[in-house]
């Protein structure tokens, strides 16, 4: 006899789909399955730099920043044709690597957190500045320019006189 347990509905979380194809700035976080440390690896951290490097562009819009934490990744995206595909493509792409080089399974968790940011510069500025942040405030590095697995488009958003002020250095 199979035993059915009944679930209670999941909560939708995403707004419709063409709120994600407007072109709006959006901040993502992409977490790692059971949230495991799992881009601490070398190896697998550099697969998902490597394909937010050549994936971003091409598919859909340019990246603004993204910092890869050992359990998630954030990231600022602008003009997307389609948020939603892209993070499912994205995932996708990191995924079959990391199987082909025998590094993981189970790497992502099935969904992701959005939110859309203003398109102004002082938005933009702050979510950039949370971003890259992240590891300083983690305790990982002392400065954000001395985490390996982040960037931002800087000469693009004018943010040279944050970057290079106080601690801060151009990455």
């Amino acid at each position: 006899m199979t035993a059915w347990c009944i679930l209670p509905k999941r909560r939708r979380i995403r707004l419709a789909a063409p709120a994600y194809q407007e072109g709006d700035p959006y901040l993502i976080t992409i977490c790692a399955a059971e949230r495991r440390p799992r881009f601490d690896d070398p190896r697998l951290a550099g697969l998902v730099v490597g394909a937010l490097r050549e994936h971003l562009v091409p598919d859909g819009g340019p990246i603004i920043a993204y910092c890869l934490m050992p359990e998630h990744l954030h990231a600022l995206l602008a003009a997307m044709r389609d948020l939603l595909e892209w993070v499912r493509g994205f995932k996708a792409t990191v995924t079959g690597r990391a199987h082909r080089a025998g590094l993981t399974d189970g790497l992502w968790q099935r969904s992701f957190h959005d939110r859309r940011i203003p398109p102004t510069e002082r938005a933009l500025q702050e979510v950039v500045r949370y971003i890259l942040d992240n590891p300083v405030r983690r305790g990982l590095v002392e400065t954000w320019d001395a985490w390996p697995y982040s960037w931002a488009a800087w000469e693009e958003l004018g943010l040279f006189g944050w970057a290079t002020a106080g601690s801060m250095g151009k990455p």
